[in-house]
């Protein structure tokens, strides 16, 4: 499946600094009044599939091949890609069953409660569960002309 190429400035001024090619279901933070509206929360982790409307967003059908490094921590963190604000590794139950057995025992070494029944990850912000709101975000921040990066971001 083809990533998600977000454009210098696609979300904002200057955001991201550079183009930024990442993977469907990596998130990058949006905060708004109006997803405070929509999700009692400012903050939002929006993935990149979601984000396809936004001009300047879109799936590079040209990269044929992409080699992903995910960065794993004791906590979900925001971390800035290229200035834009983007989520680290989350280990949510998808994700953490997708390591080869390997993998696994070398998180398993570093953080061993992360694979452990009944873990539960802690989201740096809110994940909206449904693409259908989160798309409608999208939507109605481009109807309203807002931008999508966060107001005053640490990654500036």
């Amino acid at each position: 499946m083809p990533p998600v190429r977000i454009c210098a400035g696609a979300l904002g001024d200057g955001v991201p600094k550079r183009d930024l090619v990442i993977s469907r279901q990596h998130r990058i933070l949006v905060a708004s009044d109006l997803a405070h509206e929509m999700f009692g929360t400012c903050d939002v982790l929006i993935a990149a599939k979601d984000l396809i409307d936004v001009p300047g967003v879109f799936l590079d059908k040209t990269i044929r091949q992409i080699e992903c490094y995910h960065l794993l921590m004791e906590a979900h963190q925001i971390l800035c890609a290229e200035g834009c604000p983007a989520e680290s590794f989350y280990p949510g139950p998808v994700a953490v069953d997708t390591p080869s057995d390997t993998q696994k025992s070398e998180v398993r070494q570093v953080l061993p409660g992360l694979l452990q029944d009944g873990y539960v990850p802690i989201a740096a912000a809110h994940i909206p569960k449904k693409g259908s709101e989160r798309r409608l975000l999208v939507k109605k921040m481009l109807e309203q002309g807002l931008t999508l990066a966060p107001r005053e971001t640490e990654c500036a």
